[in-house]
């Protein structure tokens, strides 16, 4: 890249204006923000989605020199920008699943409302040749989970195992065996250590490719060659990783007998990783000046464009500033009411069960919660002794946001029988439409009944039949305009059999008499009211 100076660029101040101006205007996709930040905070492996919406901004913007920060703006943008923040207030109001093959998969990604406002953006202020140019650095922001659910059941699982069974191979050639007492917690204080699966290097590798995308991008490579060299930098994470663990036992191997460096293990295998990844970097960089040289990459100069009138980008700029306000304002107020809110506690949602549900008596209660011991869910069991497989669990979602534990056993990849809908009445005559799921692992049998409630009322909508259908729970259509302010409250209603005898249609048909007969005595609006959020 050439240098830039103020003098020669008379546009660059205007430009980088209006990249200040569109990042900050992103905050009206607060819901869609928030999600992500949880995505990237709790999970390592997808944490360096955070700077995917960075790189991509910085690339369009180099885009935009090449044509001289011209270009003929179109308001058709502001369609665009309008409709994505409509998607962020979807993605926090509502569900949107399909089910193929009896598998769901989720719709509503944060990536996509992302994409849906930067294509916005660049067209309101660039047009439609600078979107054409900028498509690339546009589809990073698709990047902001960088990696698929898919992904570690299909391709980080094998590999896994490939890397424990090599690193555990190398260390049977040197003559180790780490069996029995060898086998010890890496770098305890007792010196050990442990070869496990999860020493896969997985987020190195995946730094790596998309380094090698990015960079291979950045230097005008093909279409063909970005592709063989992502493949190949990502597969050499993994292989990189295998010499890592080898060094690590080799390591070991020194360290039983030079009982001086035991105690800088951790420290050993940062310079290690790091040193390695270093020259991957380096090897990169020569793999991209390689197929630069081979294929004469350089792009032609753009067809100059002519210029736009100052006037034509202010009033381009306040029509954007005026629609992120109309948004953002609501948006502001909620947050700001919110923080005066008090939550409720778990303690105060298990108080909030109901003792009794018509014939059902509450006889347990108990919490469920993520990894970082934050409870997500608040259960309780409900039985009753006239009625043949009398047990009902009821659980409140209580983790924020839209939870469907269908997706989630989806991710452990436990894969329903068959899903189905079926309608019931709650009490107050409030309407309930329950999304069901059916379970059998050959020796125990569940039915998860799921709902997302609101003051009027409990709805999941299935279109289309259950094999091959959608899951999409509505939000009220004020909440489209303005922030979310009506509390939500999913609600999960399970039974479980020990008895694999039974017909499945028999339990499925008793499970849906027992549930209306539940639902009818349940008092779900007092619920929604005082622990929902």
């Amino acid at each position: 890249m050439q240098a830039v100076t103020l003098r020669e660029e008379p546009g660059l101040l205007r430009a980088v204006g209006i990249a200040l101006l569109t990042a900050a205007g992103s905050a009206a996709l607060f819901p869609m923000w928030q999600n992500a930040w949880t995505l990237w905070s709790e999970d390592p492996l997808r944490s360096i989605g955070a700077i995917f919406p960075i790189i991509a901004l910085l690339l369009v913007l180099w885009r935009w020199r090449r044509l001289q920060f011209r270009g003929r703006g179109s308001y058709w943008g502001l369609l665009l920008i309008a409709l994505s923040i409509l998607g962020a207030r979807v993605f926090d109001a509502a569900t949107f699943n399909v089910t193929l093959g009896g598998q769901r998969w989720g719709l509503l990604h944060p990536g996509m409302v992302l994409f849906c406002y930067g294509i916005g953006c660049t067209l309101l202020f660039g047009g439609v040749p600078l979107l054409r140019r900028a498509i690339f650095p546009l589809c990073l922001l698709l990047l902001i989970n960088p990696v698929p659910r898919f992904f570690n059941t299909v391709v980080d699982l094998p590999l896994q195992q490939l890397g424990a069974g090599t690193a555990r191979a190398f260390s049977h050639l040197i003559g180790l065996r780490p069996t029995g007492e060898q086998l010890k917690m890496m770098f305890a204080p007792d010196f050990g250590m442990m070869i496990v699966p999860g020493c896969n290097g997985v987020r190195g590798s995946i730094t790596l490719g998309y380094l090698a995308l990015i960079f291979g991008y950045t230097r005008g490579l093909s279409a063909k060659a970005l592709a063989v060299l992502t493949t190949g930098a990502f597969l050499m994470g993994y292989v990189l990783n295998l010499i890592r663990l080898c060094t690590l036992v080799i390591y070991y191997k020194v360290g039983l007998s030079w009982i001086a460096i035991q105690k800088y293990g951790v420290e050993i295998d940062y310079v290690i990783g790091c040193t390695i990844f270093l020259f991957a970097t380096l090897g990169i960089g020569l793999a991209v000046r390689f197929y630069q040289l081979r294929e004469g990459s350089g792009e032609q100069a753009p067809p100059a464009l002519p210029a736009s009138p100052a006037t034509g980008f202010a009033l381009r700029a306040l029509c954007f500033a005026a629609l992120i306000l109309v948004f953002l304002i609501p948006q502001a107020r909620a947050i700001n009411a919110a923080r005066h809110t008090v939550e409720p506690t778990a303690a105060d949602v298990l108080a909030a069960l109901p003792k009794q549900v018509g014939r059902y008596t509450l006889t347990r209660t108990w919490t469920e919660g993520d990894t970082a011991r934050k409870v997500n869910i608040v259960l309780g069991e409900y039985r009753a002794d006239d009625v043949k497989d009398g047990r009902f669990t009821l659980g409140l979602w209580i983790g924020g946001g839209n939870h469907f534990v269908a997706n989630s056993k989806l991710y452990r990849d436990v894969h329903p029988q068959w899903t189905g809908a079926f309608e019931a009445t709650a009490a107050s005559s409030l309407p309930v439409r329950f999304i069901g799921s059916f379970y059998d692992d050959g020796v125990n049998r569940s039915y998860d009944a799921e709902t997302a409630c609101i003051a009027s009322g409990c709805r999941e909508n299935l279109v289309m039949d259950p094999k091959t259908g959608i899951v999409f729970s509505s939000p009220d259509l004020a909440e489209l305009a303005v922030a979310r302010s009506t509390r939500r409250l999913p609600i999960l209603l399970r039974r479980e059999w020990t008895d694999a005898t039974v017909p499945q249609t028999a339990q499925r048909a008793e499970f849906e008499a027992d549930a209306r007969d539940f639902v009818a005595h349940l008092q779900i609006q007092p619920l929604v009211q005082s622990v929902g959020h």
